[in-house]
């Protein structure tokens, strides 16, 4: 198969286009990854706008104390109860 022009003459040989193809396949990949790791070395060279501390404080500054007061007493101690159902430790 070929590719003609209006005046029916050869502008690239099946082969030719989908060599042609899969350069741009691969370049579009190409430029996707470069895309990926900018964005990802932008992401960790940045400053964030704020720290663990102010996010979780922000958080839970939303869940009201009745909330607060369902969660069991012992949730440090006994986390492998409350997570997984072993028995709970003396």
């Amino acid at each position: 198969m070929r590719i003609l022009d209006k005046n029916n003459e050869i502008i690239l040989s099946l082969e030719d286009y989908k060599s042609l193809i899969k350069r741009i396949e691969n370049l579009e990949n190409k430029l996707h990854a470069e895309d990926i790791e900018k964005r990802g070395r932008k992401m960790f060279m940045d400053k964030p706008s704020k720290t663990l501390g102010e996010s979780i404080t922000e958080l839970m500054q939303d869940v009201s104390e009745e909330e607060w007061e369902k969660l069991p007493s012992d949730g440090s101690k006994q986390h492998d109860h409350y997570i997984y159902g072993s028995p709970k430790r003396e």
